[in-house]
Order: structure tokens, then sequence, then C-alpha cells
């Protein structure tokens, strides 16, 4: 009789509700792919488009001279639906027969909390995929004055960020750090109360809208952070006049290092051609975890795919010299893509299930009874996917943890 008053559906709704005022970086990313899944399997990927790249050319009319025709490459990248996260629970026949308040109160809220907190780790974790860096210096060193939070402001403005849609998710840390500066502090829009994302806002400044989260995740980097040679690596001659858009490149020590870079890294290069300089990130295919052994020339993979073109010699400098630094980040709303799918229906008998979508999200509830327990068991769970899409509109902004 229990479980007549307490449904799969109103558990689902009740879930998903919790769910989405809880989260922060599920409500800041771009939610336009979960009509794209044919299906709600894990493992299932599509394939999303980068705008191509262009230049101009300025073209003299003198009746003998032809256009520059380019090439427009498209490029794309890989969003998979790669994480199947559950919450399941057993709940006495007095637990099922309480009102659906109560019930939220004592076990949905405090389930879909922790829910909403693996979800925004997740999202956070793919600060591996963003290249940009807006340190304040290599060690790391947390931020301070107004000039530091303009440095992050300058990043994405360099990468030719919207200027709409901004938002920077910080660690409390930084949070604090933020506070001891006084033109923050007087800033007079502050976040109000109504759910976690407005609980979680720092107001806007400087065309930013800020917002704490507990969830930032911090970054172990290679050995070559403390290598002699990781202001003076370079670009190997193998890859001399390798074109933007490109996204593996080789790298050159001198003195035949034997440090490593691992998947997370962020490298600067100094484009000689174009006089520019950039950041990216080195990013993993198939197996690779990390890249050793720069004396050869190793090829590596990088993230977003090269700025302008690169020459043998390009000064390519690691940049941090710390490792286990916080990894806040800055991002135009379209750098990263998180999809949430609907998941099939159990097929077993003897299973209460249901499956609500709202505003882009998905929960499915299953109510079963244990026979052997003689209780019932409740399991939330939900299928989705991240990746950071475009991440020249994102930087990275690494600070101490400690």
């Amino acid at each position: 009789m229990a479980n007549t008053i307490l449904t799969s559906d109103i558990l689902a709704r009740e879930a998903l509700l919790i769910l989405e005022n809880n989260l922060v970086m599920g409500n800041l990313v771009d939610r336009r792919y979960e009509g794209e899944f044919s299906s709600g399997r894990q493992g299932d990927a599509i394939r999303i488009r980068r705008p191509a790249s262009f230049s101009v050319n300025e073209f003299t009319n003198n009746g003998s001279n032809t256009v520059n025709t380019q090439n427009a490459t498209e490029f794309s990248t890989t969003l998979t639906l790669e994480k199947f996260f559950d919450v399941s629970f057993q709940v006495t026949a007095k637990e099922m027969a309480l009102s659906i308040d109560d019930f939220s109160a004592n076990l949905m809220q405090p389930a879909m909390a922790a829910m909403a907190q693996e979800l925004d780790a997740y999202i956070l974790s793919k600060h591996v995929e963003i290249g940009g860096n807006a340190e304040k210096a290599a060690g790391g060193t947390q931020i301070a004055t107004l000039a530091d939070v303009a440095k992050v402001v300058q990043r994405l403005n360099e990468q030719k960020a919207p200027m709409s849609g901004r938002s920077l998710v910080v660690s409390p840390k930084v949070m604090t750090a933020l506070f001891g500066i006084s033109e923050f502090a007087q800033a007079q829009q502050r976040g109000d109360g109504g759910t976690a994302l407005r609980e979680a806002s720092l107001g806007r400044f400087m065309g930013l809208d800020i917002y704490m989260d507990q969830n930032v995740t911090t970054h172990t980097a290679g050995t070559m952070r403390s290598d002699s040679d990781r202001a003076a690596l370079a670009i190997h001659s193998d890859s001399n006049g390798t074109t933007k858009g490109n996204n593996t490149i080789k790298i050159d020590d001198a003195n035949a290092s034997a440090s490593t870079m691992v998947v997370g890294d962020v490298i600067r290069i100094t484009h000689s051609g174009a006089s520019k300089t950039h950041d990216y990130s080195i990013v993993a295919t198939g197996a690779t975890v990390s890249y050793s052994g720069f004396d050869s020339g190793t090829t590596v993979t990088i993230s977003p795919p090269l700025y302008e073109d690169v020459a043998t010699n390009d000064v390519v400098e690691f940049v941090m010299t710390a490792t286990g630094l916080e990894q806040s980040i800055a991002f135009n709303s379209n750098a990263i893509a998180m999809a949430m799918v609907p998941l099939d229906e159990p097929m077993g008998p003897g299973t209460d299930s249901s499956v609500v979508s709202h505003n882009g999200y998905s929960m499915r509830a299953s109510i079963t009874y244990n026979h052997a327990k003689k209780i019932d068991e409740v399991s939330l769970d939900v299928l989705c996917g991240a990746k950071v899409v475009q991440p020249e509109m994102a930087v990275r902004l690494p600070t101490s943890a400690a």
C-alpha cells in the first residue's frame, strides 16, 4: 500500500526539480544537443561541428590580380554520453508513507545534492581541454588585485570570445580572494536567494557573471614544470609550416629532457610569423596519457587547434611551475556542452519506473521491492556527457589550493 502514495513518477519529478536547483555548471553551459541523440545508451556519441576559420586578404583590382581562394575546412569534436550517475538507497514502509515534502527533505534533497556535486565536478573536470591560461604567476599565486581579474577578461578578448554570456566559476578560495579586492567588494549587484545558481552568484563584474562552485577541480602537472628548459622548448623542424587549424605539433627540448607533459598541461607558443602568443592545452588521443623525451620531436595533440601557423624553433613554454593548482574557469556559454538524455525504463517485472524530462534535464526513478530484505529500494539515475566544444571561448585561472 505504501507504494501507492509515493510513485516513481512523483519521485522522478521531485528529484529532477531538486537537481536542477542545485546545479551551478549545469545551468551555465550549452544544452542544445540532447535532441541529436537517437537513444539513451552509455557510449552513444554525436559529432559537433566547429566553425571554419578564414583569413581576410586585401584585394587590389588592377585587372590582373586574382582572389586568394581558401579551403573551407570545418573541424568537429565528439560529445559522448560517458557518465552514468546513480544514487540508490533503501527505504522502509514508514518512510514510503511520508508526505512528499517530508520524504524530499529527509532523503531526496541529500541524494540530489550529492548528484549535483558529482555532475558539476564532472563538467569542471573538462578544464583539461581548455588551453587559455590567465595565471597571475607561473607558481599559481592567488589573485589579489583588480588587474588579476582584468587579465582573465583580457585572455577572453584575445581569444575573441563573444562579449555576451560570459561566466567565471571560482573555487571557495578564489571567492575569498575576490572579496579582498575593494573594487569587487563594493560592486552593487550580488546574488540573491531562489536557486543554487543564484545563491552561488557573486554578481556581475567586469563583464563576467561570477559564481562560486565547491567542485572546482585541481590539476596535477607533469614533471616538465620543474625542468630548467620549461621556458625554452621549441617547435621541431618536422612541424615547420604547420598551418592554423591543425591540432598536432612536434616539440623539441635541446637538452634531451626526460620530463613529462600530461593531459591538461598548458603550453604557450610564440608564433613568430604572426608576432602573437597563444596558449594550448595538451590533450590525449587514444590511450596516450603523457608525453616525454622531447629531444626527438615528440608529437603532441593540443586544444584548441593552432590559432596561427608555426615555424621551426618557434618558442614553446610550459606555463606553470607548480602542481595541484585549482582550475577556476571563465567561459562563454557556447564553450562547453552538456547533454543529459532520457534513459529507457527497465524491462524486468516488479519495478515501478518513470522517466521525467524538463529544461534539457532527464531523471529516471525506479522503485523495486526486495523480497529477501522485505524493503523497498529507490534508484535515481541520469545519463550524461560533457565536452569543451569551442575551447577558444574559455580560459583557466590556475591558483594555489593551499
